[in-house]
């Protein structure tokens, strides 16, 4: 009996504090709506970034040359010093003694110029690889 009777007392209580109860339901639904919204808008920034990652590949490595020390004008992770890799060292790391676990080795040689026609100047990238870029990538 005592649940009928805590029931009739919050039915009571309801319907003489109707804006309260109106306005206590209303906070609640934008509550639920609001978390709804954010999980929602945070799992599809999560699946966004994961399939961003899948495509550059998430199995690659990238070496670049020189040491990863900061030096006083580069910003942090820059590389610095003038070592340079070689196709020697590419074809190194093809060596199954070597590297067994290597699938595939991609050189790559870009480097940046400007191209004028006319007026009108723009700097251009160049990127050489060879034709096994379209496996790795």
């Amino acid at each position: 009996m005592k649940i009928l009777e805590s029931v009739r007392i919050a039915l009571r209580a309801l319907a003489a504090n109707k804006m309260r109860a109106a306005l206590t339901m209303l906070g609640i639904i934008i509550g639920v709506g609001a978390v709804i919204t954010l999980m929602s808008a945070g799992e599809g920034v999560s699946v966004y970034i994961t399939e961003q990652f899948q495509s550059m590949g998430s199995n690659l490595l990238f070496i670049m040359p020189g040491s990863m020390e900061q030096s006083r004008f580069a910003m942090p992770g820059m590389v610095a010093g003038g070592a340079e890799l070689t196709l020697g060292d590419a074809q190194a790391l093809q060596d199954p003694i070597r590297a067994p676990d290597v699938a595939a080795v991609c050189p790559e040689q870009f480097s940046s110029t400007v191209v004028s026609t006319g007026k009108r100047e723009t700097v251009a990238t160049v990127l050489g690889v060879p034709p096994v870029f379209e496996e790795v990538r």
